[in-house]
Parts: structure tokens; sequence; C-alpha cells
């Protein structure tokens, strides 16, 4: 399981693009305005408003516990296409947080457009348990060289990268 914790707005944000809502059609849900919206998903806020997480939590049935766990766990039923291109997460048996490693070490390496380049956003990582699959691998490797004799593969102890 990937460690790494998420803020609260890329939370907000993920369960938002998850449910397919724009930010106004959000903050309607909500009772507030779209401006609210907009900077607690920019990490304006140093403390966002209980109630405000608390009517997300019981709107959008996500437990108040895992926005304060700094993850998300889908729940069987989740429906990643609204945020992940499908053709990736297809029949996936790729861990989330080795997909993040790659994105990361291609990012650091000068590729600053890696993970708009294959459509994905870095926010949605906060998601527990996400898979991916050899399709992302592919075009992982064909867009990026993250060292130009690197190249990632599958093998029965996840994702390994060959010289």
């Amino acid at each position: 399981m990937n460690q790494d914790i998420f803020e609260i707005g890329q939370l907000i944000y993920t369960v938002r693009k998850l449910n397919s809502h724009t930010q106004v059609e959000f903050s309607k849900k909500l009772g507030v305005v779209q401006s609210t919206i907009s900077k607690v998903e920019k990490g304006f806020f140093e403390d966002v408003p209980f109630s405000l997480v608390s009517n997300i939590s019981k709107i959008f049935n996500v437990p108040i516990h895992q926005f304060q766990n700094g993850r998300l766990q889908l729940l069987d039923d989740t429906n990643l296409k609204n945020i992940i291109p499908e053709k990736y997460t297809l029949n996936g048996t790729i861990c989330g947080s080795e997909v993040l490693s790659m994105l990361n070490e291609a990012q650091k390496n000068s590729e600053k457009d890696c993970f708009r380049k294959l459509g994905i956003k870095k926010q949605y990582f906060c998601i527990d348990d996400l898979k991916f699959n050899e399709k992302f691998l592919k075009d992982f490797n064909k867009y990026f060289s993250v060292q130009k004799t690197r190249e990632y593969q599958v093998s029965s102890e996840g994702v390994q990268a060959s010289i």
C-alpha cells in the first residue's frame, strides 16, 4: 500500500471527480459557493471547516476517517473511468504506489508533463488499492525514458526496472 498522505483538498478534488461533478455542481450539493470548493481543492485553507468535510462524508458516502488519514478507499462499485483512462485500469495488477514512484521519477528527470501526457492527475493516487495494467506500462515506456536505458516490466515481485 502506498504510504503517501494527501492533503484534504486533494481528497475532496478526487471525491468530486469520482462523482463526475463540476465545482459548481459539487458546491450546490454541499450548500457552499463554488469559490469555497476551489480554494479548498487548491489548499488555500489551513483548516477546512468540519461541517464541509462532514457533509461530503454523508452525501458521497466517504467515511470521515479517510479524510483524517489522507487516503481514500474505494467501494467495489466505484467507477474509476471518471478519473483515470479505463485502458490503464481494466484488469489491472500493478500497484498504484509503484506507478506513482515511476511517474515521480520521470518527473524528477525533466518529464514535467508526465502525469498530463498519460491523462492522470497526481491527486488520484490518494486512492488505496489503485491498480494499473500492462497497457499503462507500455505507454509509460513509450512516452518517457526515465533513464535512457531503463524500461519497466511486470514481474512476480511487481514492477521492475530493466536495464
